[in-house]
C-alpha cells in the first residue's frame, strides 16, 4: 500500500530519534481506522507477521474491545494498548498527515474488528486511539526494521517460532509455486487466499508433513511443533529451501494432496475412539503411506500425476489412494494396540514409532504397487 492519510486528533509529537528511525506519537478516531480497513483490508498488514487471530483469545480481546465501546467508548483510548505502524516516511500538512508505505505491524486484531463491526456505528462515538508511529530514514533496510518491529510490538501474545520465518526468501517462493497449482500455503495466520484454492495449508502443517520423512527426524517430531523452527540441524527452513532449490514442487503437492485425503478418511470414523486413536498415530500412518509408494516405486508417478490441477478430482485414484490409507489406518492402529496400551505415549516413541512405521510400509506395498 503506498499512502495512508490520517487526521490526528492530537499534535503529531516526535518523542525520540535514532541513527535508523524516527518515533513519532498521535491519536486519532476509530472511525479513520475503520475506514482504512474497509478501504485497504489486510494489505494494511502487509509487513506484519500475522493477520487478526481467531480462536478464544481472539474473541476476548474483541469482546472486551466491543464492550469498551458500547459503554464508554470515551475512554476507549485509556483502556487500550494503541497501534504500531512502519513506515517509510510522513508528511505533515494542515489538514492531516500523509504516511508512505505504512504497515500496521501490531494491533491487527483492533484495526480488522472496528473495520468489520464498527464503520457505520462509530460516528457518533468519541472514541480514539492511540498510534505510535516508526518512521524508518532513508537508507536504511525497510523490510529487515519492519519486520524486527512486527516480531518485538507483538510480545504481548506469545510469537510462535514458526511465525518468525514469514518473510524467509524460499517460503515465499514456495507460496507462489502453489498457488500456480490451485493449492493456498498460508504464510501469515488469518492471510486470506486470492482466490478460491483446491487445497489450502498452513506452513506449520506442511512442515510437520516434511519433518516426518526425515530420516534423521520421522514421524515422532511433528508433535513437537515449534521444535522444527528452533532445530539446529533439520529444521524448518532448511526443510522449505530442499524442496524449493531441488525442484520439488509436484511432490509438495502430492504430499498435501495425500494429507488431505488421510484427514478426510480418520474424520469420517463414526466412532469416536477410533477418530481419536486415528489423531494420534496420524503422521506414523502419513509417513507409512509415503514410504509404500515410494518403495513401489508409484511416488514419482503420482507427483507427475498431480503437476495438473484437474487431476485433484479423479475419483479413480482417490478411490485407490484411500483403500491404501485406509489399510495402513488399520495395521498401525493394531501393531500399537498390540505393542502398547498407552498409545499416545508410543506415538512420542521414536524406536517404537518407527519400527511400526517399517512393518506397516512393508504390510500395505502389495495395494501400493500399480496404483497409478
Amino acid at each position: 500500500m503506498d499512502l495512508l492519510k490520517f487526521h490526528p486528533l492530537s499534535k503529531v509529537v516526535q518523542i525520540t530519534k535514532t541513527d535508523k528511525v524516527r518515533m513519532w506519537t498521535f491519536s486519532i478516531h476509530l472511525k479513520e481506522i475503520a475506514k482504512a480497513f474497509y478501504e485497504h483490508r489486510n494489505l494494511l498488514f502487509a509487513g506484519n507477521i500475522r493477520h487478526a487471530l481467531s480462536g478464544s483469545g481472539a474473541n476476548k480481546v474483541r469482546k472486551g474491545i466491543n464492550d469498551t465501546l458500547l459503554k464508554h467508548s470515551e475512554e476507549f483510548v485509556f483502556s487500550h494498548n494503541g497501534i504500531t505502524i512502519v513506515a517509510q516516511g510522513i508528511k505533515k500538512q494542515k489538514k492531516g498527515i500523509t504516511l508512505y508505505e505504512p504497515s500496521i505491524v501490531n494491533g491487527a486484531q483492533t484495526v480488522t474488528f472496528i473495520g468489520q463491526r464498527w464503520l457505520h456505528k462509530i460516528d457518533k462515538k468519541n472514541a480514539a486511539v492511540l498510534v505510535k508511529l516508526i518512521e524508518v530514514l532513508p537508507g536504511v533496510a525497510f523490510e529487515t526494521l519492519e519486520t524486527d518491529v512486527a516480531i518485538r510490538s507483538n510480545t504481548q501474545n506469545k510469537v510462535p517460532l514458526s511465525d518468525l520465518i514469514v518473510n524467509e526468501p524460499r517460503l515465499v517462493d514456495l507460496q507462489k509455486h502453489l498457488l500456480r497449482k490451485q493449492i493456498y500455503l498460508e504464510r501469515k495466520k488469518g492471510e486470506k487466499p486470492p482466490f478460491p484454492p483446491s487445497y489450502r495449508i498452513t506452513k506449520e502443517r506442511l512442515v510437520q508433513l516434511f519433518a516426518c520423512l526425515e530420516k534423521e527426524l520421522g514421524p515422532t517430531a511433528p508433535k513437537r511443533l515449534q521444535e522444527l523452527f528452533k532445530n539446529q540441524n533439520h529444521n524448518a527452513v532448511d526443510m522449505i529451501r530442499s524442496y524449493v532449490d531441488e525442484n520439488k514442487i509436484n511432490e509438495v503437492v502430492a504430499l498435501i494432496w495425500l494429507d488431505n485425503i488421510l484427514q478426510k478418511v480418520i474424520n469420517g470414523f463414526a466412532q469416536s475412539a477410533r477418530k481419536r486413536r486415528g489423531k494420534l498415530a496420524y503422521f506414523a500412518i502419513y509417513t507409512a503411506t509415503v514410504h509404500s509408494l515410494r518403495k513401489a516405486n508409484e511416488w514419482n508417478k503420482l507427483a507427475t500425476l498431480l503437476s495438473s490441477a484437474e487431476n485433484y478430482s479423479n475419483e479413480v485414484y482417490i478411490e485407490k489412494l484411500t483403500r491404501l490409507i485406509k489399510k495402513a489406518v488399520f495395521f498401525m492402529l493394531t501393531y500399537s494396540k498390540k505393542a502398547k496400551r498407552n498409545e499416545p505415549a508410543f506415538y512420542k516413541n521414536k524406536e517404537q514409532t518407527n519400527e511400526a512405521v517399517k512393518k506397516v510400509t512393508k504390510k500395505i506395498m502389495r495395494i501400493a504397487r500399480n496404483i497409478m
